[in-house]
């Protein structure tokens, strides 16, 4: 049985993905990456995870509309949205 926390990351861009999901994993989480929000509402109707990291500015969805959809069938995992300043 697997004890580490299991995040769910959503980012577009692949760059700042892989990065976010390196160091979070080299803290001892389990991370499951996408840029896709289709993606995204798979993973989180089909799997559980402690903790949603979610982009708010992707190009089809925003993190916003995108947590509104999990909260249709999952209204207890936390969740964060991250921002990128300009």
């Amino acid at each position: 049985m697997d004890t580490h926390a299991h995040i769910l990351f959503a980012e577009d861009d692949p760059d700042t993905r892989e990065l976010i999901h390196l160091l979070l994993s080299r803290t001892g989480f389990r991370v499951s990456a996408t840029g896709s929000p289709a993606e995204v509402l798979t993973l989180a109707a089909t799997e559980r995870f402690d903790a949603l990291l979610l982009d708010n500015w992707m190009p089809e969805l925003t993190g916003v509309e995108l947590c509104r959809q999990i909260r249709t069938f999952d209204q207890s995992t936390p969740y964060c949205l991250l921002r990128r300043g300009n």
